[in-house]
């Protein structure tokens, strides 16, 4: 505030003024102007000076402060954007990313929607469960608050799975039980026999006997994706009891039935409707007086579970007193020949005479008939005793018969060896490892010379040759798109060739000679091992290493279970191991005789084969890791092993120089066995499963037709 001073002293001859503005300040004008810089209350003094001497005059004065302006901060804007991380991940986890503006922000604070909440800046948030949430950030600044809301929608995945279980007494007939997880709205089913279900969990019944694929697919809330599985399921012929009853000759109280039951049958109980029971499959019965028995046949299956019965009436009547007049007697006569395409099949012709009423064969080898002319087929070289029965009318009038007819032994058939459907040549070298294109036009051997053929399968030639190992090749392996061709040598290295113009990406170094590669079905992961137990997962995308096992000793195959979550290696100290990709832990181990030397899964990862230097391969079911199959049929070591792409066979390759095909639930080798001349060393199986390679110690690939 500005003061002006006027000087109102009186007196002659004033010659000085002194002002003192009681804040320090001071002037010698006659009237000044004074600004004070603060308000208050201040004593001026005024000090004049003249001939006759000095006079002094005081005055309060007061000064009043303007108010000072305050400036004006606005308050922040909220905004914020929000990502899912993993559409497919259960709980879904969404990412929040704070883009408010506006000065001196001083807290965030955030509202999920879900009762959840956080302070943090930029938060990541997983909800529980799917749905459409409202989420509130309220950010405060110097100039107040400011909150911006945004609807988030979570869609919860849904993961395809089923159980089945065949219906008690009724193999045909399979209960299916869907498994699945998430907020599933649609199940379709494909039983692989044409027909289709949209029930949760249906029962299915087959027409007839087979191996048929059954795919669950589920659908979920809109904007998730359908998920599907597949399983391999096997249905058995159906069990039908049927018999028929024949009279026993001079016998009138005792009957032969007659068993015409089919199917895998393991128990037949029979009951005469007498009280008396048999086990017998053909038993004869007696019974202790006339009458209508109910006779009823159970047959129960191999799996104890499976039955039919069939029922019929056995009628037992009181023998008639012989008439007064005796009636023409009957007289057994028979001739027979023999087949002329088997010597063991025999044609029965009857010559007997007289009122013949019924004809009883009994063939010697505890077969029967009641024709007039049988034909029967006996096992080759045995002597049997056939007697025919006539009888009359009156059952008492009857005559017997016997010649005894000697079958001869037959010659054991020979069964010539199968031949490949053709040959893919290696003049100078042979191969140590092939593999299949995913499409399977063409096939990669990895050579002894240190080289990789790469061939032309419909042409059967080779379509061109890669070079840069300085050692034999142990191992290729095919990238599930067919982008790339890994190649592993006892050089220590691993190349990687584009499939586009078969040049060289990189060469990757191991710790050892590579001894087996694997790429995980999405084709993102190589795996790699080598002589010293090291395994190494590589990243595809940047070559690099991203994980390491190690193992007890000389790894010779890996194998990624089917979905990618595991893989399986084995050692020649017989420890097969099952180690999680996902969670980076061992998940399972157990030891087999000998050298576990190859691996391979079935398609639902539900069955691991393990060959074994002892000769054989052991099948083991996932859940519990139990066996279910032995292969037996080698005389040397298994040195591969795979299961067919549609898992209902799985080829070995032996030592022995042979190529075995196996049915994959019972181990029953499939008959003959496909000789390869030398040890084999590798095998493959086609796309399409149309072909199975083995590759030899010799200069040959052999390709056969399964």
């Amino acid at each position: 505030m500005t003061v002006a001073f006027t000087d109102l002293s009186l007196g002659e001859g004033i010659f000085s003024r002194a002002w003192d503005f009681g804040d320090g300040q001071a002037s010698s004008e006659t009237n000044p102007i004074h600004t004070y810089a603060a308000g208050g209350t201040y004593t001026v003094t005024l000090t004049v000076t003249g001939a006759g001497g000095a006079s002094s005059a005081q005055q309060q004065v007061t000064v009043t402060a303007l108010p000072t302006a305050t400036p004006t901060v606005a308050p922040p804007t909220a905004n914020f954007s929000a990502v899912v991380l993993d559409p497919l991940s259960n709980p879904m986890t969404v990412s929040f990313t704070n883009l408010s503006a506006g000065e001196g922000i001083s807290s965030t604070a955030w509202d999920f929607g879900d009762g959840q909440g956080s302070s943090e800046a930029n938060p990541a948030h997983t909800y529980a469960a799917g749905g459409t949430y409202t989420v509130t950030l309220t950010v405060t600044g110097a100039g107040g608050q400011s909150s911006a809301q945004q609807q988030v929608s979570v869609v919860q995945p849904v993961s395809a799975n089923f159980i089945f279980t065949p219906i008690p007494g009724n193999p045909q007939s399979i209960q299916f039980t869907d498994t699945s997880t998430g907020p599933i709205t649609l199940w379709s089913w494909d039983f692989g026999d044409g027909q289709a279900s949209n029930e949760q969990s249906p029962v299915h019944t087959y027409a007839a006997p087979g191996n048929y694929q059954v795919t669950l697919t589920v659908t979920g809330q809109p904007g998730s994706t359908p998920s599907s599985i597949f399983f391999p399921v096997n249905i058995t012929e159906p069990i039908v009891a049927a018999f028929s009853i024949v009279p026993v000759p001079n016998d009138p109280y005792s009957v032969q039935f007659m068993n015409a039951s089919t199917g895998p049958i393991g128990q037949y109980i029979w009951d005469f409707g007498d009280g008396q029971n048999s086990a017998d499959a053909n038993p004869i019965h007696t019974y202790g007086s006339p009458g209508n028995y109910p006779v009823t046949l159970l047959a129960i299956g191999t799996d104890g579970v499976t039955q039919n019965t069939a029922n019929d009436t056995a009628v037992i009547t009181a023998p008639t007193a012989e008439p007064t007049v005796p009636p023409e007697p009957v007289i057994a006569n028979f001739s027979y020949t023999a087949d002329p395409g088997d010597p063991a099949t025999i044609n029965f012709a009857s010559s007997s005479t007289g009122p013949i009423a019924s004809y009883y064969w009994d063939f010697g080898d505890g077969a029967f008939s009641t024709d007039v002319n049988p034909q029967h087929t006996f096992a080759p070289g045995q002597q049997y005793l056939v007697i025919l029965t006539v009888t009359g009318s009156d059952p008492a009038n009857n005559n017997s018969t016997q010649q005894t007819i000697d079958i001869a032994a037959q010659a054991t058939p020979t069964t010539s060896a199968p031949t490949p459907a053709f040959t893919l040549s290696l003049p100078g070298t042979s191969a140590n490892s092939i593999v299949w294109s995913p499409s399977g036009y063409l096939m990669a051997s990895g050579n002894a010379n240190g080289s990789v053929t790469i061939w032309d399968v419909t042409s059967q030639s080779q379509f061109t040759t890669l070079n840069g190992h300085s050692s034999g090749v142990n191992a290729v392996a095919w990238r599930s798109d067919g982008a790339y061709v890994a190649s592993g040598g006892g050089d220590n290295a691993i190349i990687i060739w584009e499939t586009s113009g078969w040049q060289p990406v990189t060469t990757l170094t191991a710790a050892g000679s590579v001894t087996a590669l694997a790429f995980n079905p999405s084709g993102t992961t190589l795996a790699s091992a080598s002589a010293d137990g090291g395994i190494i997962f590589w990243d595809v995308a940047t070559f690099q290493p991203v994980g390491q096992l190690q193992a007890s000793d000389y790894v010779r195959s890996l194998a990624w279970k089917p979905d990618g979550s595991q893989i399986a290696y084995g050692a020649d100290d017989g420890s097969v191991n099952i180690y999680n990709v996902t969670t980076q832990q061992p998940f399972f181990n157990f030891s087999v005789g000998g050298a576990a030397t190859a691996l391979s899964w079935s398609i639902d990862g539900a069955r691991l084969a393990v060959g074994n230097s002892d000769s054989t391969a052991t099948v083991y079911e996932t859940i519990g890791w139990s066996p279910v199959a032995v292969l037996t049929g080698h005389s040397q070591a298994i040195t591969s092993l795979v299961y067919s792409p549609s898992s209902i066979t799985i080829a070995t390759g032996s030592e022995d120089g042979e190529l075995k095909l196996w049915d994959a639930f019972t181990g029953t080798e499939q008959a003959p066995s496909r000789p390869a001349g030398q040890s084999v060393t590798s095998v493959a199986w086609s796309a399409d499963g149309a072909y199975v390679a083995s590759a030899t110690t010799g200069s040959n690939i052999l390709v056969w037709q399964p």
